[in-house]
This record gives structure tokens, sequence and C-alpha cells, in this order.
């Protein structure tokens, strides 16, 4: 896991944060720091070219966020100015941009791209979805059609939730979910994405061997666990889509995966899920573990472990 990241975000978009937000951002100085754009005129930058200042100007500039508030179709968030930007800057070593276009939605912005988490957009998307259709999927055999009978309820608990996209997955199918999330980087949008819309039980920042549900009542104890480690990159295989890209090299992989899957095997009632690469090696290999079975998709499959 990668953490030594640096993050710029104007006063005026510190002001825009929820509150939750705006706390973590004080709590990792290391990590964010806020630039006074409030004496800047941002009107008076309607042409990238205006980022060619000589040395002195630059001083006087500090930093600008020429994104905030500009509408989604500006000239500002065409990929050439944003590494414009970027470049201009490149002197001052922050890595991303903390910033919101018109639509309300918070961004961060590298030279190569953009990263957000959309909880409200993403979970459309899949009741826009045949639930027949989700419903032969293998992530929803893994866990079995109990899980998410309505009268049942079950709890699942996410050990990694990177950008949530399972977590909403499995709460699209009628699951209660919580998770855990390690980065704070990561933690920090899934915090954004969960105050602007409410949308999970519960998101906790920490590391998943940090947690310590085995010392509850069994009955207390979350149904199941599931756990999607990040994989090692394969240079042979296609390149995932810009903003998946952008997102592996943020957080680099997950070297401790194996010990992970131990503990977490400590921790829920009935079952742990763990994804992995349609032939990656099994994660319980490492401690003569071997999965109860599993469910194969196209290009990952899902290991499970009844306890």
């Amino acid at each position: 896991m990668q953490t030594n990241t640096s993050v710029k975000l104007s006063c005026r978009a510190f002001d825009l944060l929820p509150q939750k937000a705006r706390e973590f951002i004080c709590e990792h100085p290391t990590i964010f720091s806020i630039f006074n754009d409030r004496n800047h005129c941002f009107e008076s930058y309607t042409d990238p070219r205006d980022l060619n200042f000589n040395n002195d100007q630059k001083m006087e500039l500090d930093y600008f966020d020429p994104f905030l508030m500009s509408p989604p179709e500006s000239h500002w968030f065409k990929q050439k100015n944003i590494a414009r930007y970027f470049d201009f800057f490149k002197s001052t070593h922050f890595d991303f941009l903390l910033t919101q276009n018109a639509k309300k939605e918070w961004i961060l912005l590298q030279s190569q791209g953009s990263f957000s988490l959309n909880f409200k957009q993403q979970s459309a998307e899949f009741l826009r979805q045949s639930k027949k259709n989700l419903s032969q999927g293998p992530l929803y055999k893994a866990f079995s059609a109990k899980y998410f009978a309505p009268e049942t309820s079950h709890r699942i608990f996410d050990a990694s939730m990177g950008t949530a996209k399972d977590a909403l997955l499995l709460n699209s199918f009628g699951a209660r979910v919580s998770g855990i999330e390690r980065h704070p980087l990561v933690y920090f949008f899934l915090l954004l994405a969960q105050e602007i819309h409410p949308t999970f039980e519960q998101i906790l920042y920490g590391d998943s061997l940090g947690l310590s549900y085995h010392l509850y009542p069994l009955e207390n104890r979350f149904d199941a666990i599931y756990f999607d480690p990040m994989f090692e990159v394969d240079h042979r295989a296609s390149l995932p889509r810009k903003e998946m890209a952008l997102f592996k090299n943020l957080v680099g992989a997950d070297g401790d995966a194996s010990a992970v899957l131990l503990h977490l095997l400590l921790q829920a009632r009935d079952r742990v899920v763990v994804k992995r690469k349609l032939r990656g090696v099994d994660l319980g290999e490492v401690h003569s573990l071997k999965a109860s079975m599993s469910y194969y998709g196209t290009t990952t499959r899902y290991d499970v472990y009844l306890l």
C-alpha cells in the first residue's frame, strides 16, 4: 500500500466540504494542504495560455483553482489543460488537486486524469440493470440467495472497500453492508460519498488486521466478510480504464493479503469470500488452507471459505 501522496485544495473548496471531511483533512496535515485562493479573481483565467507566467508572477500567484465550480464542459477540464496546470506547478511537489465541478462532484485531479466516487450514480446504474442477470453473477452466488432475502437481512463486512463498487452491488442485492478502508485518500473519498449519499451502515478507517470481531459473541459478528485485495500489476494484460489505472497507481498492491485472510477467518460467523484473478493463486495456499468452493466470472473468481 502506498501512502506518500500529497493533495492540495483551496480555502473555497475546504469550505464546501462536509464537516467530517474537513475534520479528516485537519487530522492528516502530511497528506492535505490548503492554499489561500480568496484574493485571486478566477474569472480572469479564461484561457489555459494564461498559465505562461514568468517566475515573479508565479511567486505572487502561489496556487489557484480554475476548476472549482467551472462547468464540466469547460476548457479547463480538457486533458491537455489539466496537464498544463500540473506542469506549471510541478516545482511545488504536490500530486493531486482536490476540487469540485458544477455538478457538485468532488474530483481528485492529476496530470494524467481524475478520480471520483458517486454512490448515488453507481447504485442507480445497478438498479437499471436486470436484477435477474445480476443474480446469475458469481458474486451473488458466492454469498447465496439467503443473504439477500428481505426477511433475513444478513450483514456483510467489506474488509477492503476501495472504490466500493462490489459493496454497492451487494447493497443493491439487499444485504446490509459495512466496511473498512486503510488508504487515507481512498477512505476520504468514501467518506465524502457517504456524506453526500448515505448508503452503507458504517465505513471505518483503519487496517483489516486490526479488526477484533472475534472477541464479540458469535451472534454479534458479521455473517460474512468480503475481501478484495488489490491485484499485482500484470503488464501483459490489457490496460484497465484510465480512472481505475490511476486508482491502482495511487493505492499499490496489497502485499499482506494472505495474512489479512487468515485474520478475517476468525472474524465472521458463516463465510469469507475472496475476490481473485481468474487464474490467480489461492490466498489460503500460504497457510495450507483450501477454499470450500469457487465461483467463476470472465476475468475474476470468488473463493468461498465456509466457517
